[in-house]
């Protein structure tokens, strides 16, 4: 399937057979999520992969009873991280094991500590929040690559998903991709046309 397939086939799935999603297919996606793209490759994001219907179940009362969540195979919570500071010592980190050149590793860097020393806290989250969208859309493109469907949410209680997962602060619930194989269909899809989109 190319990519054009892809994107006109994938929609919000909301409706799903109860078929489990294997594993193999699951990891095979959280790979492709691993590589999405982010502001100075910080990836200032965690996925919180739930698949018990307990928990699934208090996650949809967080999610005002959207039906989607506890009727999925697996849902990933993704969670922006607003520890940009430690995340740039990670990478700091990872690009030495990975024996990125020198140059460039001080390069980005720098960068990196100088663009999060002007944000104030909240700027912080909001960039990090912004990230996991970029995430999040490797993800549904993802699953339907791989056969199945997601739905991207951002209608939920964040403080009440947080609480339920027993996050740390520094993780904020940001957005939410029930996954499994869709058995609803998409209504007639509307986008405003190309012109109105492009100044």
């Amino acid at each position: 399937m190319d990519f054009k397939d892809l994107v006109m086939q994938r929609y919000a799935a909301r409706a799903y057979t109860g078929e489990r999603i294997p594993e193999e297919k699951i990891e095979a996606l959280l790979e492709l999520v691993r590589w999405a793209p982010s502001g100075l490759n910080l990836q200032p994001w965690r996925i919180k992969v739930v698949e018990d219907a307990p928990t699934k179940g208090a996650l949809m009362e967080a999610a005002f009873g959207q039906p989607q969540v506890g009727a999925c195979s697996h849902l990933l919570v993704l969670c922006a991280d607003s520890d940009l500071a430690g995340r740039i010592g990670e990478l700091e980190q990872l690009m030495r094991q990975a024996g990125s050149p020198e140059k460039e590793r001080r390069r980005v860097i720098a960068l990196a500590r100088d663009m999060v020393s002007r944000m104030a806290p909240a700027q912080a989250l909001a960039f990090a929040q912004q990230q996991v969208f970029l995430a999040l859309a490797h993800a549904l493109l993802g699953a339907r690559a791989l056969g199945f469907d997601g739905c991207p949410m951002t209608g939920f209680d964040g403080a009440r998903v947080a609480a339920r997962l027993g996050l740390p602060p520094r993780l904020v619930p940001t957005a939410m991709c029930p996954l499994g194989f869709g058995t609803d269909r998409p209504a007639l899809r509307v986008r405003f046309p190309r012109e109105e989109l492009c100044l």
